[in-house]
């Protein structure tokens, strides 16, 4: 049996896997998104580089993985204190 002190953290972990494994099809959406607004500024079909949208769909998993993860975290504090 866990203890209910610990739940909060087992809950985060395991929301944490789960969140990236959706913020990955997310990112690679926001990515596309950005190489191609980009590649529209300057008159091409997409970006000539790919580093904008590598660096947009880094900060979108990191922001979405890191949200899901505190309201887990805070959510299962509350119920379990």
């Amino acid at each position: 049996m866990i203890d209910d002190s610990k739940k909060p953290i087992l809950f985060t972990v395991i929301v944490a896997g789960l969140a990236a494994t959706v913020a990955t099809p997310l990112s690679f959406i926001v990515g596309t998104v950005t190489l191609l607004a980009l590649g529209t500024v300057h008159d091409t079909v997409a970006a000539g580089s790919i580093m904008p949208g590598v660096i947009a769909g880094a900060i979108t998993t990191l922001i979405f993985v890191t949200y899901t993860s505190y309201a887990t975290y805070s959510f299962s504090k509350a119920k379990y204190a």
